[in-house]
């Protein structure tokens, strides 16, 4: 057994955790504090940030779909990064190597109890698959340019604005789950 503590003061298993473990408001504040590419990039970019980010690219890029079809990809890009609040991040690179296999399944698995605990379907449809996966390219190849090319024009949310914006967010688009 694997424990961590997490925001909301408990101890869990993020190996082993049952959807009831599952706290949207620990992933909002790890989210929050945790940052993009590893920590090494010209500023501080909260994986929240990145998330809502996500979310607003991959509806424009539907922006002629039935508005339940573009907020159930809003729901999705929101939490495609959520598992990391209890996983932590492990960089692309490294974590497409064979031997993170084992990360990369308890990713999947963790992100799906995620789902079931926001009142989403454990494993999103086709369709948002496709269009989250080219959001998050896409805000990817921003970031980058942004962070790491010294765009003036830009500047990251702080960590707390990040946080009130997430949770703000997740409120908007996800009111059935509800704050413990």
């Amino acid at each position: 057994m694997t424990l961590i503590a997490t925001a909301t003061n408990k101890m869990v298993d993020p190996l082993a955790m049952s959807v009831e473990d599952i706290d949207r408001e620990d992933i909002i504040v790890a989210l929050a504090k945790t940052c993009r590419w590893g920590g090494m990039c010209s500023a501080f970019l909260s994986v929240a940030q990145h998330s809502i980010n996500v979310s607003d690219r991959a509806a424009e890029a539907v922006f002629d779909a039935a508005p339940e079809d573009r907020m159930k990809l809003r729901q999705y890009a929101l939490l495609h990064d959520a598992a990391e609040a209890y996983l932590g991040d492990v960089r692309a690179p490294i974590k497409h190597l064979p031997e993170f296999a084992f990360y990369r399944k308890a990713e999947h698995e963790l992100l799906a109890k995620i789902h079931r605990a926001a009142g989403l379907d454990e494993i999103p449809p086709l369709w948002v698959q496709h269009y989250l996966h080219l959001a998050d390219q896409d805000e990817q190849k921003h970031e980058w340019n942004m962070l790491m090319g010294g765009a003036k024009e830009w500047t990251p949310l702080e960590w707390r604005d990040a946080e009130r914006l997430y949770r703000h967010r997740l409120d908007l688009c996800l009111p059935d789950w509800t704050r413990r």
